[in-house]
């Protein structure tokens, strides 16, 4: 078996500087976090925010962005991890959202997806719904931006997030819905990426 080459750093385009890249995965690298920064920084991003998909990755997201002043954190529990909400868990993320190196209360939302492809791995979309309600009220308490993952759950999402506590600012993050739902989610003033 071959080795892979390491990827070159890319080079910024011009003109694309002080970029901020809204959602990305740091614990989950193999790479050492301050060398991804170099790559980072070298192709143009200045500062990243950093997400886990469960109460530990979100731990070790804010630990990063303790850690290094370019990095910042969103804390919650992915849609599809929701039954792990428990009274802990809650305790453990107010005090994540609180502190000042938290931007986000994400990711969560809803995913129809691994429901239908993974249902023994996956948290319902009822459970889904009550963490999404919970995340959002947590974000308006903080007043930090709910970041949304919505897979394949679009008619339901836009309706809750219709009901919810308003967060200062909605992040529908790696949008890929259709018009309709970027219209309306404009419309309501939320945040595509």
């Amino acid at each position: 078996m071959s080795k892979k080459k390491p990827r070159p750093t890319p080079v910024p385009a011009e003109g694309l500087s002080g970029m901020i890249d809204a959602h990305t995965h740091l614990t989950s690298c193999k790479d050492e976090i301050s060398s991804l920064l170099d790559r980072f920084v070298a192709a143009g991003v200045e500062r990243v925010c950093t997400v886990g998909d469960g109460i530990d990755e979100a731990e070790l997201a804010l630990q990063a962005a303790q850690a290094h002043d370019r990095i910042f954190a969103a804390c919650a529990i992915h849609p599809t991890k929701a039954h792990t909400l428990d009274d802990e868990a809650k305790s453990r993320l107010k005090a994540m959202a609180a502190d000042p190196r938290c931007v986000a209360v994400g990711e969560t939302g809803l995913d129809d997806y691994w429901t239908q492809h993974a249902p023994e791995d996956t948290a319902s979309l009822e459970v889904q719904e009550q963490a999404l309600r919970w995340h959002a009220d947590l974000a308006a308490e903080v007043n930090r931006t709910l970041m949304i993952h919505n897979r394949e759950a679009d008619a339901d999402l836009m309706r809750v997030l219709g009901e919810c506590a308003q967060a200062p600012n909605i992040m529908l993050h790696c949008f890929s819905s259709p018009l309709n739902v970027a219209k309306e989610a404009l419309n309501r003033g939320y945040i595509l990426s």
